[in-house]
């Protein structure tokens, strides 16, 4: 099961600390990822299966 059909969100992080990407996920300053972000590698040839 995928996570954001469960309702878990994921965000990308930074090449910071662990506590800093903590402070920026507060202050809603992460990027939320979604089915779409993990498919960028596929350049248009018909998909991946994930969908």
């Amino acid at each position: 099961m995928k996570l954001n059909e469960m309702g878990t969100k994921v965000y990308r992080g930074l090449n910071a600390p662990i506590k800093m990407n903590l402070e920026y996920l507060k202050q809603n300053q992460l990027h939320e990822l979604t089915i779409n972000d993990a498919c960028g590698h596929h350049h248009g040839d018909g998909g991946c299966g994930h969908h």
